[in-house]
């Protein structure tokens, strides 16, 4: 198996292990991951517009799921604030930056694991 340490923010080793390598599962992952991260990014992008920290406290807490569930740690802080927002006095402005680099995150790892894919496939000598 050819090591992925090109990858800046996905953790491919994580999802091959949780995976046992069942490239159809892992894509199965993928697919729950690009939909429901976009809807949740999607949900707390209109809850900051209209200051509604429960709203983004409640989604914050769904997108640690779907990130922890692909192994991506390294966005993990910046969600736990949004999902303290209640808790914790956070200027909007803050929380506006804390989202940006989530959803930075968010694109890095879907393009990175589309790659992984990708890559997974020619391993297997699979098309499509």
């Amino acid at each position: 198996m050819e090591t992925f340490s090109s990858f800046k923010i996905f953790n491919p080793e994580y999802i091959i292990s949780i995976s046992d390598n069942n490239l159809k599962f892992i894509e199965e992952i993928y697919s729950i991951y690009c939909l429901q991260g976009a809807e949740i990014l999607k949900l707390i992008k209109n809850a900051v517009n209209c200051n509604d920290i429960n709203v983004i406290s409640i989604q914050a807490h769904k997108l640690k799921s779907s990130f922890n569930i692909i192994g991506l740690t390294n966005s993990i802080e910046n969600i736990c604030i949004l999902e303290d927002v209640n808790k914790i006095k956070t200027e909007q402005i803050e929380i506006i930056s804390i989202l940006k680099k989530i959803e930075e995150d968010y694109i890095l790892s879907k393009d990175e694991f589309h790659i992984f894919i990708q890559k997974l496939k020619e391993e297997k000598n699979v098309t499509n």
